[in-house]
């Protein structure tokens, strides 16, 4: 799992994209952080191996300018640098982050269309950052033998859409018809200054409209700011591509095909699984990754559904926390480079 927030208003974005990292870095993430931020006439963008700490103090993070950005910690799966997002276009034009992965749309069919995608796209003049020698877990692998980061390759796809005429949301709708993951996808644009696009299969991201109409969005609602008084906090709906502005989000009208459907969290089954939920991380008896509490927690969703287990263990914390039980140990880990550090929360249930 990786962790996102983002924000569109009338202040400086990056200090409010830092402290939002600083509150969520560790549920998911932690071994990579980048960000972007539009500065009304380009998008400028760092990125780093290791935490949010070392992001400020190998990059200029903490002094874009702008009132548009977002910033992502990914999870240790390869790459080096490079491989952190944001991913960015040659010319600057198109940053793009995701949460996720293939997960069970990754068969030979779409591994096989990702490479040609991917030497498609190259041939046109598209250059992959992530470009890297040997194999990288699932990663697709070109036929020179280096492999790219995913996310990358959805970056370069997107600006070849927009760049031949197609509006931003279409082009995040066509993607993940195409190329689809269990993941959402964050895109911005050189030209849109003012705007992030959306694209949410199953896994999470929930937006804050404040009460004097800045927009901020995060992994989860425990990433907002306790001094910004919300008029309305929404887990976006899964399956759909939406174009944020300062004010609001509206769903595009460009569809995401897919032939699956995705499983509601509902307030009752969310009440249902909660007991469960609590006593099965109390087993472990210590504290507890993110990823530890999701693939050891097995929800109860209805079969041939899609699931939103990331979505819902991010539901589940949110309670705790809002019960006073949730607790916290940070714990500093071997990072994902020799030389770097990872960052992750554990967590555990206070009675």
């Amino acid at each position: 799992m990786c962790n996102i927030a983002g924000y569109i208003g009338k202040r400086e974005a990056a200090p409010i994209l830092i402290e939002m990292m600083r509150r969520e870095e560790g549920y998911a993430g932690g071994y990579y952080t980048g960000i972007t931020v539009h500065d009304g006439v380009r998008l400028n963008s760092v990125k780093t191996v290791g935490p949010l700490d070392i992001l400020l103090a190998e990059t200029e993070a903490a002094t874009l300018r702008g009132s548009c950005g977002f910033i992502h910690s990914r999870s240790k799966s390869g790459g080096g640098r490079e491989w952190g997002q944001p991913f960015l276009t040659e010319d600057g034009g198109t940053s793009l982050i995701a949460n996720g992965s293939a997960g069970i749309f990754l068969t030979p069919e779409l591994d096989k269309k990702r490479c040609d995608m991917a030497v498609s796209l190259e041939r046109d003049g598209y250059v992959f950052s992530s470009r890297t020698k040997g194999t990288v877990g699932k990663y697709p692998a070109l036929s020179d033998g280096t492999s790219i980061h995913s996310t990358d390759l959805w970056c370069q796809y997107a600006a070849r859409l927009i760049d031949n005429g197609m509006k931003p949301d279409a082009a995040l709708s066509k993607i993940m018809s195409e190329l689809p993951a269990e993941a959402v996808v964050l895109l911005m644009r050189n030209e849109e200054p003012d705007s992030i696009f959306v694209s949410r299969i199953n896994y999470p991201m929930t937006v804050g409209i404040a009460e004097d109409g800045d927009i901020y969005f995060a992994t989860t609602r425990l990433a907002f700011p306790e001094d910004v008084r919300f008029s309305e906090i929404t887990l976006l709906p899964p399956m759909q591509t939406y174009t944020v502005t300062r004010g609001g989000y509206s769903v595009s009208p460009f569809p995401i095909n897919l032939d699956i459907s995705v499983a509601e969290i509902t307030e009752e089954f969310a009440d249902a699984e909660y007991p469960a939920f609590v006593e099965r991380v109390k087993e472990k008896g210590r504290p507890l990754e993110g990823w530890e509490i999701v693939d050891y927690y097995v929800y109860g969703w209805p079969q041939g559904t899609l699931n939103q287990n990331e979505p819902l263990f991010y539901v589940m914390l949110e309670r705790l926390a809002r019960e006073g039980r949730l607790g916290i140990s940070e714990l500093i880990l071997e990072g994902a480079v020799e030389g770097y550090c990872g960052k992750k929360f554990g967590i555990f249930i206070k009675d």
